[in-house]
Order: C-alpha cells, then structure tokens, then sequence
C-alpha cells in the first residue's frame, strides 16, 4: 500500500510518484535553449530570446516553437535532488535546506556582498569629508 511520503508501508522508496516515470522523457522536437550557450551579457540582458521574442511578434507561439528547459530546470532532476535528502521524520525546511544548499549559499554571500557595498559608500564619504575637514582645520 503506498502512502502520501512516497513510501511503501514497510517504509522502502517507491517510484510511483507523478516525476519518477518522467526520467525517459525527451522532447526531442524542440530545440535546445540557446540561454544554456549565451555570454553573461545575452544571459543579464535577456538578448538569448530574442528570436522567440520576433517569432511571437509575428504569429502566435505555439508550444513547438519553445525550447528545451535546462537540465537543472527539469523537474525530475530536481525531484531526483530532493529525495537525495528526503529521510523519514526529517523536517520539510531542513530536507529543503540540504536540497538547495549551494543555492542559498551563494545567495547570502551575493546579499551579504550587496549590503557591504551599499553601506561601504557613505561610510568611506564620511571619512574622506572628515579628513578634508581635518587637514583645513589645521
């Protein structure tokens, strides 16, 4: 009997959830995401749609003029992640936490980079100010 973990009753995985008979799917009609093979720039200003951008200008798009998701963007692979760290009796946010580790990593660091920097220029202001006002005092 299966139960709603993905467990059987004498609790080993099982594969009958909705994403495990995915693993063999392929849309091989659609083309690989051109975002996979684009410079930062094209990736920071969004330049790698503008083809489908110009076909969706001109006609309706349909779900053959699409692309391929990523690999990591799939959801199998990321379903695949997550049972990597699914124990029983393990909390939701600590097996998320695990899951998507590198992720919210690199996530604090980049924060913690951008709050520096958004405080660092005001700071150094005031001290150059203060120097300037320093040295005229003297």
């Amino acid at each position: 009997m299966l139960v709603e973990s993905g467990h059987d009753d004498d609790g080993s995985e099982n594969d009958s959830t909705p994403l495990a008979h995915m693993n063999d799917l392929k849309t091989s009609s659609l083309v690989d995401s051109p975002e996979q093979f684009s410079s930062w720039f094209d990736k920071l200003t969004f330049l790698w749609l503008t083809n489908l951008l110009r076909r969706g200008a001109a006609k309706p798009i349909n779900s053959s003029d699409l692309y391929n998701l990523k690999p990591s963007d799939v959801p199998v692979h990321n379903w695949k992640r997550y049972q990597k760290y699914r124990k029983p009796g393990r909390s939701l946010i600590v097996t998320l936490g695990l899951t998507y580790a590198p992720e919210l990593l690199a996530q604090f660091a980049l924060t913690m980079v951008l709050c520096v920097s958004r405080f660092a220029n005001p700071f150094f202001l005031q001290r150059i100010l203060r120097s300037i006002e320093f040295t005229q005092q003297q």
